[in-house]
This record gives C-alpha cells, structure tokens and sequence, in this order.
C-alpha cells in the first residue's frame, strides 16, 4: 500500500512539473512575438537623454559650444554615476553620406574629464587645431565639418547623438584695430582701421557695463530699468550706477568697405563696451553654405555717455483746428520715453517764413494751444522737438500744415 501511494505521488509531481514548463514555454514564446527583433541589447544604466539645442560658432581659432545639459535619463530618473562626453566629427563632403541617427560616428572623439550630474557643463571652447587633427590627412584641410555630442556612462553607452552643427576650418581674418571710439549728439561713433588681408565684412557687438539707477529708489526692478519704464528722475537728482551682467550683443553687420559704425541706440548716463570682428564668409553652395567665421575682438573701447546724446524726436503730431473767433490750433503727440527729459519746445511757420518758438521755457505737457495761428496768414505750419535737462535738443517732429476754416 505505501509503494502504491509512493508512486501515484511521483506521478502526480511530474505532471505539475511538466504543466509549469509548458507555461514557462509559452509565456517565452509570447514575450519573443512582442519584444524587438533581433538579439536582445545589453542592459544600460545611467544613460543621459540626448541634447536637442547644440549651437556651435568659430571666433579665430576656437569653436565655441553652446547647450542645454541634460538633468534625467531615458528612464526619467535623475543622473547618478559619472558620465563623459563624446563628440562625433563629420566632414561635409561626403554629401552622399549625411548623419541619420541611426548611422554610427565615423570620427568619434571621447574626452576625458569625467562630470557629476550637478556638474554638467553647458558649454566648451575647444581649439580648431586640436579637432581637426582628429581626422584623416586627406580629411585635414579647409572644409565644412559637422559636429555632434552625446553625454556616455561609465560603460561608453550613449542614447544617441545631439543635433548636428556646421563649422568651418578656414582660417580666420585677423582683428580690426579700433581708432576712435566718441560720444557726440548723434550718437557713438566707432572708427577702426581694417586687417590686411582685408575681410569678408564686419560686425559691431556692444556689452553694457552699467546703468543708471535713481539713489532715491535702491529697490527698483532691473528689468523696469533696463526696459526705461521707471519713473523720471528729477532735474539735477544724483543718480547711481549699477553693474549689469551682460554678454556682448551684435549690433550690426556691416560691408567690407565700412570702417565706421554710429550707435544711435546708446543711451544717457549708461557705460558701455564695443567690440569689432572681422568676418570671413563663405558663398551658399554645397559645401559652404553661407558660414561665416567671426575674428577675435579688437580692443574694447569702454564709454560713458553723460547726457551728450539728445533724445528723440517727438512722433504722431496732430493738430485740432477749433470754430472760434479767431479759430485756435490745439496741437498733441506722443510722450519720448527719456529718463533725462526737461521738457518740449513747439515752434511754428507761417508762409515759408522763419520757425519761431512758442514756448519761453520746454513746457512738460504733451498738448500745446495756439490762439494765434491765423491772425497774419491763413496756414500754419508746427513742429515739436524734445529737450533734455542739459539741454540737447532732439531733430523736428513730423511737420504738419494747418489751414484756417
């Protein structure tokens, strides 16, 4: 009876046995029909996502990296072990080959320094020297090259290349010399004398060293004053400076034959910085398609512009021909946002005459009424021009011609 017992027992452990196979087989069989063709990756951890916003531009013989360091991984999780860059160099001419995300680097290049999550550089100089020897001899010479970077794990597992970015390896002209650098009512007058040999064109940068700020009102937003929204500052008040953090700004382009620049933008009681490079531009074709390669800085030249520039012009003059006897002008425009402003002279012409000034002392009002317009003629003509507490006075308004009813 026991050997019985013994045997219908083992028999009943092989089938369950033999059931939980066929299972696992099956659930097997299923997770392939649903899972990725081919053989399975190796498991990565810590894998950065990849870097969407790579901008990259040559200043003489550096290009300069710009982006946004990621913060999550592919998962969503934060960054945690040690990660590297790796930068992946592409030479343009081979256009039958362009980059696909799918496509493996040709020249990779993995730096070194290793970064913490909350050390992740959002931007890198690299000399265009040191890249270039990265490739081939035959790649080695003046030429577009595309460029991309991705952020690896301590097992070199990347999760794909960022957005790609053109440069070229030409070399670069050398710096303009500035010659002058003055305030004067129209504006700052930049003069520089042009590198041999002479460049492609230029391009004027300004960076603000420091504004005005009234001492009366130490909590004023930064962003009210640099937008000039902040309330006028009486005439003859103190004023302090405040340090502003600011990068340089392009203010324009210009040809190669121009060796001047007026900045008409600069404003009163602002310190200010001007820079000049060279510019060596390349024709839309393809492989250059229309770079340009920026010099080094020419000496800054550093001013402060104390009230010497005159404000602007009043704009949108209207004028209002009143019914009475005799009939009256009422004249309006609209307010110059100047933070120096004293006030605004209104002059009037009658038949092509001399301009005479109405008002003795610049009248604060936008609004002016003249009672007198028609009694030696039968048109007028007006204008208003803006005056600043030292007093510079700005060009003409728009002009406008009256007629009596």
């Amino acid at each position: 009876m026991q050997a019985g017992a013994r045997v219908m027992k083992s028999r009943e452990v092989k089938k369950k046995s033999s059931c939980s196979g066929g299972v696992l087989l099956l659930l097997s069989l299923f997770g392939a029909g649903c899972g990725q063709v081919g053989p399975p990756l190796p498991p990565s951890r810590n894998l950065p996502r990849p870097v969407s916003n790579l901008r990259a531009t040559r200043r003489g013989g550096w290009l300069r990296l710009h982006w946004t360091p990621p913060t999550k991984t592919t998962g969503g999780e934060r960054i945690a072990g040690p990660v590297r860059l790796r930068v992946c160099l592409w030479p343009a001419r081979r256009a039958k080959a362009r980059p696909t995300p799918g496509m493996p680097c040709p020249y990779p290049w993995l730096m070194q320094p290793t970064y913490r999550a909350a050390t992740l550089p959002g931007e890198m100089r690299l000399r265009l020297s040191g890249l270039m020897a990265r490739l081939p001899a035959e790649e080695n010479e003046p030429e577009t090259v595309r460029l991309a970077i991705e952020f690896v794990n301590r097992a070199r597992h990347g999760a794909g290349w960022s957005n790609w970015q053109l440069f070229s390896s030409v070399p670069a002209s050398a710096p303009p010399r500035i010659v002058t650098a003055r305030v004067s009512q129209r504006g700052v007058e930049l003069r520089w004398q042009a590198p041999r040999p002479a460049p492609a064109g230029y391009r004027v940068y300004r960076e603000i060293l420091s504004a005005p700020v009234r001492s009366q009102s130490r909590s004023i937003s930064l962003k009210r004053m640099l937008a000039n929204s902040s309330p006028r500052p009486a005439a003859g008040s103190r004023q302090e400076q405040i340090r502003v953090a600011r990068r340089w700004r392009p203010l324009a382009d210009l040809p190669a034959e121009a060796t001047r620049y007026l900045d008409r933008t600069a404003r009163n009681g602002w310190r200010y910085r001007y820079t000049v490079r060279a510019l060596t531009v390349f024709p839309h074709g393809p492989r250059h398609v229309g770079l340009s390669v920026e010099s080094e800085n020419a000496a800054p030249a550093e001013l402060w512009v104390r009230q010497r520039i005159p404000p602007a012009a009043p704009r949108a003059l209207e004028a209002i021909v009143g019914l009475g006897h005799p009939p009256t002008v009422h004249l309006s425009w609209l307010p110059v946002p100047n933070r120096h402003l004293a006030g605004y002279d209104i002059y009037r012409q009658r038949a092509g005459g001399p301009w005479r000034k109405l008002n003795s002392t610049p009248q604060t009002a936008t609004t002016y009424t003249d009672a007198s317009a028609f009694v030696h003629s039968a048109t007028a003509r007006y204008g208003v021009r803006a005056v600043s507490t030292r007093h510079l006075t700005s060009p003409f308004s728009n002009l406008i011609t009256v007629t009596a009813p």
